[in-house]
C-alpha cells in the first residue's frame, strides 16, 4: 500500500512556516558596488518608446560613418534578397492562371515602387531589410499613383511614423478612444489598427493598418515598433570610432617628423623649404625646418648632439586585439560573425562552415520578414488585378510564395556532395535541395521533363539515322556513366 501524500503547502498555498524575502538569488539583491539600474519590469512601450527614436538616429549616424558596420548591414540585406524573391504560384489552379499571375507580378515588380527611379522590387526589399536592422523598422504602404490609380507601393521612412508624446488617447476622428503609442494606434487588445504618419510639412494623417504595414524583428511580446538592432553595440561602435580618430591623428603627427636632430649650436639648414622658430617652455629655442614634405626638428642641447629617427609603436598588438574585440562585440548585436566582415582566412574547415551556418541563420531571419512583406504586397496586387479584370477569379488567388536566393556556403563542392547523398537516401526532398540553390522545385521538374523529352527525341533520330542503339545515341549526347555503351551499328534486317 502506498504512503499518503504529505501536505507541503498550507491553506493559503504557501510553504508552511515560510519566511518571505529575497534570500535565494544573489543577483536579485541590491548591490552598492554596482550602479543602480532603473526598473524596467513594465510594458515595453512605457520604457522604450522615447529611446527608440534616439537609437534610430544613432544607428543612422554610425551606419553612415563606420565602414565595418555599414558593410555588415548591407551584406545581410544583399545576401538575404539578392536577385531572387521571384513570385511562384502554388495554388490548385495551376497552368494558365498561375503562369499569367506570375507574369503579371514579374512585370509589375519592375515599376511597383511609387518613387520610381532606381527602385524596383529587389532594391525596395533590400532597403527595407537594411532599415529594419539600422532604424528598427520599415513601413510599406499599399497605394495608387496619382491620376491613373495604378497600384503601387510606397516606402515610408521609420522617422515619419510617430506621435508627440510617449502615450496618449486619441480624442477625435475615426480612431477616437484608441491609444496612440509611438505612432501606433492600438485597440483595447494591443493590436495596431492604424499608424500616424507625418508629412514633410509636419502635418499627420492616420493610415489604416490595412494599407500601411510596419515590419520589424520582434523581441518582446508587447512590442509595437521595432528597435534598432545595433542598440546593444552602439556604445562599442561610438568608442571605436572616436578612439580610431584619435589614433589616426596621433599617427599622422608622428609620421610628420622625419628626423629630430640635437646639436650644440642649435643650427639648422638655411636652405630648407620652410624654417620656423619657437620658444620652448624653459626659454630654449626650438627650430623646425620642413623639406621634401617631412619635418626635421633641431633642438639646442646643453651638451652633445644626436640625430633621432622617430619610431612609432602604435597601435600595439594589445590595443589591436582590444579593438578587434570591440568590433566583434558590436557585430554580435546584429548577429553577424566578425570573420565574414574582416578576414575569413583566419579560420577554416569545420570552423568556417559553422560560422557560415550562424550567418545563414541571421539571413534566414530577415528573409522570413521579407517573405511576409512580399506575400502581402503581391497578394494585394493580385486582388487588384482580379477586381480590374486583368485576371479571372480564383479561390486560391492569394497563394503566392517567393523563392529565396542561394544559401551561403563555405565549400560549394562539399555542400553539393552532402545534398546528393541525402537526396539519394531520402533524407531531404527535391524541394529542400532546390531551395538551398535559390530555385523552385516545380520549375526544375518541368525543365528536367522538357530536357529529357528533347534528349530522347534527338537520340531517337540519331539511332535511326546511324543504325545504332538508342542507349548508344544517348551516351553520345549526354554521358552519365563512367562506362558508356559501345557504339556499334545494328545489322540491317534487309541484308542477307
Amino acid at each position: 500500500m502506498a504512503a499518503s501524500p504529505i501536505q507541503i503547502l498550507n491553506a493559503y498555498g504557501r510553504p508552511a512556516r515560510s519566511q518571505r524575502g529575497n534570500h535565494l538569488f544573489d543577483a536579485a539583491q541590491y548591490d552598492t558596488s554596482r550602479p543602480y539600474v532603473v526598473r524596467v519590469d513594465k510594458d515595453y512601450n512605457s520604457v522604450a518608446s522615447t529611446g527608440q527614436r534616439e537609437l534610430m538616429s544613432l544607428g543612422r549616424y554610425l551606419f553612415a560613418n563606420v565602414a565595418p558596420l555599414q558593410n555588415a548591414i548591407t551584406t545581410i540585406a544583399n545576401v538575404a534578397i539578392g536577385d531572387a524573391f521571384i513570385p511562384q504560384y502554388y495554388g490548385r489552379e495551376q497552368g494558365d492562371w498561375g503562369e499569367r499571375a506570375e507574369e503579371l507580378l514579374y512585370e509589375w515588380h519592375k515599376i511597383c515602387v511609387l518613387s520610381g527611379g532606381v527602385f524596383d522590387w529587389q532594391s525596395a526589399l533590400r532597403v527595407a531589410i537594411a532599415s529594419i536592422i539600422r532604424d528598427g523598422d520599415s513601413a510599406v504602404m499599399l497605394t495608387e499613383s496619382d491620376g491613373t490609380a495604378y497600384p503601387q507601393i510606397q516606402l515610408v521612412p521609420a522617422h515619419r511614423i510617430g506621435s508627440a508624446g510617449e502615450e496618449t488617447e486619441i480624442t477625435d476622428g475615426p480612431y477616437a478612444g484608441n491609444l496612440l503609442v509611438n505612432g501606433a494606434i492600438l485597440n483595447r487588445y494591443g493590436r495596431t489598427i492604424a499608424w500616424r504618419v507625418y508629412d514633410a510639412g509636419g502635418e499627420f494623417v492616420d493610415v489604416s493598418a490595412n494599407d500601411l504595414s510596419v515590419y520589424y524583428r520582434p523581441d518582446f511580446c508587447d512590442q509595437t515598433r521595432g528597435t534598432s538592432q545595433i542598440a546593444a553595440g552602439i556604445r562599442d561602435w561610438q568608442d571605436r570610432k572616436q578612439a580610431f580618430e584619435f589614433l589616426r591623428m596621433a599617427l599622422k603627427k608622428e609620421a610628420s617628423y622625419a628626423v629630430v636632430e640635437h646639436t650644440e649650436e642649435g643650427s639648422i639648414d638655411t636652405n630648407a623649404d620652410e624654417i620656423s622658430t619657437v620658444t620652448g617652455p624653459n626659454g630654449g629655442t626650438l627650430y623646425e625646418e620642413r623639406a621634401d614634405g617631412g619635418s626635421i626638428r633641431v633642438f639646442r642641447a646643453n651638451s652633445g648632439s644626436r640625430v633621432e629617427f622617430p619610431e612609432s609603436t602604435r597601435p600595439s598588438q594589445n590595443s589591436q586585439a582590444f579593438w578587434d574585440r570591440i568590433t566583434r562585440d558590436g557585430l554580435q548585436a546584429i548577429n553577424w560573425p566578425v570573420e565574414l566582415t574582416y578576414d575569413a582566412t583566419k579560420i577554416g574547415g569545420a570552423s568556417l562552415r559553422m560560422v557560415m551556418e550562424v550567418a545563414q541563420r541571421t539571413i534566414a531571419t530577415y528573409q522570413g520578414i521579407a517573405q511576409k512583406m512580399a506575400a502581402r504586397i503581391d497578394a494585394w496586387r493580385i486582388a487588384k488585378a482580379i477586381k480590374a479584370g486583368e485576371l479571372p477569379p480564383n479561390p486560391d488567388w492569394w497563394k503566392i510564395a517567393h523563392q529565396t536566393p542561394e544559401q551561403l556556403t563555405a565549400d560549394k563542392g562539399y555542400s553539393s556532395q552532402v545534398d546528393r547523398e541525402e537526396y539519394k537516401l531520402g533524407f531531404v526532398s527535391l524541394k529542400d535541395v532546390a531551395a538551398r540553390r535559390g530555385k523552385w522545385w516545380e520549375e526544375e521538374r518541368e525543365q528536367m521533363e522538357a530536357e529529357a523529352d528533347d534528349l530522347l527525341t534527338r537520340a531517337g533520330k540519331l539511332a535511326e539515322k546511324h543504325k545504332i542503339t538508342i542507349e548508344a545515341a544517348l551516351s553520345l549526347l549526354q554521358q552519365r556513366s563512367a562506362n558508356p555503351p559501345q557504339v556499334t551499328t545494328q545489322p540491317d534486317p534487309q541484308m542477307p
